[in-house]
């Protein structure tokens, strides 16, 4: 007599290939529809002025506008010891592609990077290039911000990201992205401009 014994489907490695690819998506997708809000009021947090320094708000050109689409982003120019320079703050709630390439900035404004090297921070690092356009040459730095950790690195970005909309916020704060760029061609003495300027480190 046959057996009805059912046969159990086994899923090939193929088949198994094609399912994780389509978690991966799906777990994507709901990722970006996770609703959670932007840290505007961490940007309204840095201050115009202190002891050591003065700033007001300037506008952003085309370009940038271009390349926040959407993100809600800060732009001043700050001036310590008659030295100016520009400060921007960028948060990637709304838009991650602003904040995953802090080079597209400088590039966008004809800039190219010459060099780069690693600064120590009050909770981490920061990157310090030298850029140049024709035969200018400027400093500039950046780095990413949780407020606990400070870091150069747009996959560990990406990961603070997606673990506060999988924990609706309850994770960490939204990893800012800070850059602080010489105003005029020239290099800034960087540890002394963030001594005299701390509430940049405590974004």
């Amino acid at each position: 007599m046959p057996s009805t014994q059912k046969s159990r489907f086994i899923p090939s490695a193929h088949h198994a290939m094609w399912i994780a690819i389509f978690a991966a998506v799906l777990c994507f997708v709901l990722f970006q529809m996770i609703a959670t809000p932007s840290q505007v009021e961490r940007l309204d947090e840095l201050p115009f002025s202190g002891p050591q320094y003065k700033g007001e708000a300037i506008r952003f050109d085309s370009s940038e506008l271009r390349l926040l689409d959407g993100a809600d982003a800060i732009k001043r120019i700050y001036t310590i010891d008659q030295s100016p320079f520009l400060v921007y703050v960028v948060d990637g709630t709304r838009n991650q592609n602003a904040v995953h390439e802090p080079s597209e900035f400088f590039l966008e404004g004809g800039w190219h990077i010459i060099s780069q090297s690693t600064l120590p921070l009050e909770a981490g690092e920061g990157v310090v290039l030298t850029l140049q356009r024709n035969d200018e040459s400027k400093e500039a730095i950046y780095w990413y911000t949780t407020g606990a950790m400070q870091h150069v690195s747009p996959w560990l970005q990406c990961i603070q990201s997606w673990m506060r909309r999988i924990t609706l916020g309850n994770s960490n704060d939204e990893p800012l992205l800070v850059i602080v760029e010489a105003e005029s061609p020239g290099t800034i003495h960087w540890n002394k401009t963030l001594n005299e300027f701390p509430e940049l480190l405590t974004l």
